[in-house]
């Protein structure tokens, strides 16, 4: 009883230093890891899972600074695609790390445009895991908190939703970006959508009640 105690102990610190590293199958097969250490070595089994403990620390470490360089070669380049792309598979922590690392650089006005259009970029990436299909519409308050751990730095205040409108046409023309306040039949209070469509209707900017269907 107590060894299984111990697996669960140890489990649920090595999943609370690696839950940005590892995924769900990797979290499952390093807890059966584990208790197959602590049943077949009970003696070494804090030696051990120690030990693995602190290469996948020094894996994760290895990982986020691998990333951290090729961001910076894509930047130094200003290729704003290539840097688009790799910020889209990391996760919202390492985004946050990412753009503050960026911003440890002077910002001059070449690498303000990159940072710009990765933002654009990051934005139409966040409203497509939204939906599957056009028109992607969302709760702005759900963006704006993404945003604001993001992107919300001393030197990118002007980074906000109606930026955002006003600018993004310059990098993807055929994509409109507006805002709904219907109704939510839930609570019976207005919330604010942002919907972002493919081509712009005369529907966009207006407000719908939805309960008046």
């Amino acid at each position: 009883m107590l060894d299984l105690i111990l697996v669960v102990i140890a489990g649920l610190i090595v999943v609370g230093l690696l839950q940005k590293v590892i995924r769900h199958i990797r979290i499952v097969l390093l807890l059966g890891f584990l208790a197959w250490l602590a049943y077949d070595y009970r003696a070494k089994f804090f030696w051990s899972a120690g030990i693995l403990i602190l290469v996948l620390m020094a894996f994760g470490w290895y990982n986020e600074r691998k990333v951290l360089k090729e961001i910076d070669q894509k930047a130094r380049s200003l290729d704003a695609s290539g840097f688009s792309s790799i910020f889209s598979k990391q996760s919202t922590e390492s985004k946050e790390k990412i753009v503050s690392s960026f911003l440890q650089s002077s910002l001059s006005t070449d690498r303000l445009r990159l940072i710009e259009h990765v933002f654009i970029d990051d934005f139409f990436d966040y409203a497509k895991k939204q939906g599957s299909q056009d028109p992607y519409v969302f709760e702005r308050s759900l963006f704006d908190n993404y945003a604001n751990r993001v992107w919300r730095k001393r030197e990118l205040m002007n980074f906000s939703l109606a930026w955002i409108s006003s600018n993004s046409s310059k990098i993807y023309p055929e994509w409109h970006v507006s805002t709904e306040n219907p109704i939510d039949q839930k609570s019976g209070g207005r919330v604010e959508l942002i919907r972002l469509s493919k081509s712009q209707s005369v529907f966009d900017n207006v407000s719908f009640d939805l309960d008046d269907q």
